[in-house]
């Protein structure tokens, strides 16, 4: 029975040995893959203007750092996630430092990226625009979300700015629109048609915008492409990150 028991722990063993192999061959597989389609953007970008270059090279190099540390061994709407907050407010304020106007995060949920873009609006005396609803049977609502955000924001909220309202209401689009923007981050309802009009009505935004969930959702990922289209910017997707981003024009 000992003998059995052995050989049962044994082969328990060899299986989590073959999975956790089988995980890095995953994730090297998609950091070449990775690694391929940078050097190709950056021989692509190195043909357009300088100063264009210059800043996809710098926003690439920001990327870059944070991806050996994602993970490929969860769920897929989780890959990439790990360093996702770090890693947008970087970009944020590389945004920051180099165009004028305030940030923008359409769907905060929590507000754990928030308080990563609060920062940056502290920092360079600009303004936290928090865009959601947070309506009791909404996207990933289920009551007490409005409350824990904003405790979890107290300590920002002379830059912060609440917009309590659904994205896509007609006021709220305005309101928006007449903001001077230097960063968007669209992390709204994962519809087609409702991350299609994120995108526009944020398409003023002086830098860069991320968009949330391109790498498990097919309507984000067609309104991403979309919109990169009808906002005349070109894009970057990276495998392994769980957002992508709508570069310049």
């Amino acid at each position: 029975m000992e003998l059995e028991q052995i050989q049962s722990q044994e082969q328990v063993r060899q299986d989590e040995s073959e999975q956790i192999k089988y995980q890095l061959t995953q994730t090297e597989t998609l950091l070449e893959q990775t690694q391929h389609q940078l050097r190709e953007m950056q021989v692509h970008h190195d043909k357009t203007l300088s100063y264009y270059s210059a800043h996809v090279k710098n926003l690439i190099g920001i990327l870059w750092e944070t991806i050996p540390q994602e993970r490929m061994d969860v769920i897929l709407a989780l890959q990439g996630s790990i360093q996702q907050s770090a890693r947008i407010a970087s970009v944020a304020e590389y945004c920051a430092k180099g165009w004028a106007g305030d940030l923008i995060e359409i769907g905060c949920f929590l507000g754990g990226t928030t308080v990563k873009l609060a920062e940056v609006a502290k920092k360079y005396n600009r303004r936290m625009i928090a865009v959601d609803p947070w309506q009791l049977g909404t996207q990933n609502c289920h009551g007490g979300e409005y409350e824990t955000f904003l405790k979890n924001t107290e300590a920002y909220r002379d830059v912060i700015d609440i917009v309590r309202s659904d994205s896509l209401d007609p006021q709220t689009i305005a309101k928006i629109k007449n903001k001077q923007l230097c960063f968007a981050f669209v992390d709204g309802l994962h519809t087609y048609e409702a991350c299609l009009q994120d995108i526009q009505t944020v398409a003023h935004c002086f830098g860069v915008i991320a968009v949330d969930d391109t790498t498990w959702s097919p309507d984000v990922v067609r309104a991403f492409r979309e919109g990169a289209a009808l906002t005349n910017r070109n894009y970057l997707c990276i495998p392994v990150l769980r957002e992508s981003y709508l570069l310049w024009a």
